[in-house]
């Protein structure tokens, strides 16, 4: 019913991919919307899709505070880092193989924009000079590069121990000769 061997590899590394290069960035600039929409701004959203990523862009047509204005940037920041975490301790309590599977790679996918955040001059880069602490941005993406290292080396033990658990069902089981009579 699963995917196994090759097949099941490549089916994982197809929807981390998904995850990183659609899913997650969607969730990260539609976190924007639904915090404007909340604040109740009028605004008009442009999200698009190019060969960097998809991307958004916000008009605001009325003015806001710095408060909600930094709200808005790491909201996608924020959202995305939270479902990363919750997909990693839900993948800690699952016994199911397939969907721990399943849940570390959506883990790693949503991890991934937010440490990608912090090489490039993001949400989280702009929320800090907002504030003049562009000094405090190397730690902030230390902690985010940690979490997404973290995030990646979790991933890659659950498939070593899951290679291994299959290799030893797949290897025929020698019994004596009495048990083979």
């Amino acid at each position: 019913m699963y995917p196994e061997g090759y097949l099941g590899s490549l089916s994982y590394i197809v929807l981390g991919a998904v995850i990183i290069l659609v899913v997650s960035p969607i969730i990260h600039e539609l976190s924007h919307v639904l915090l404007v929409n909340i604040f109740g701004i009028s605004h008009i959203t442009h999200i698009n899709y190019t060969v960097n990523g998809i991307f958004g862009h916000i008009d605001l047509f009325s003015s806001v505070t710095r408060a909600q204005a930094a709200l808005i940037l790491l909201s996608g920041t924020i959202i995305t880092v939270i479902i990363g975490v919750v997909s990693l301790a839900a993948a800690k309590l699952i016994n199911h193989t397939h969907l721990k599977s399943l849940l570390h790679v959506q883990a790693l996918g949503f991890m991934f924009d937010p440490a990608f955040q912090t090489l490039t001059k993001g949400d989280v880069y702009t929320t800090l000079a907002m504030f003049e602490m562009n000094s405090t941005t190397p730690l902030i993406s230390v902690v985010l590069m940690i979490l997404f290292i973290y995030t990646l080396f979790k991933t890659v033990e659950h498939i070593q121990s899951t290679t291994k658990e299959r290799k030893k069902t797949e290897q025929p089981q020698l019994g004596t000769l009495s048990t083979l009579i």
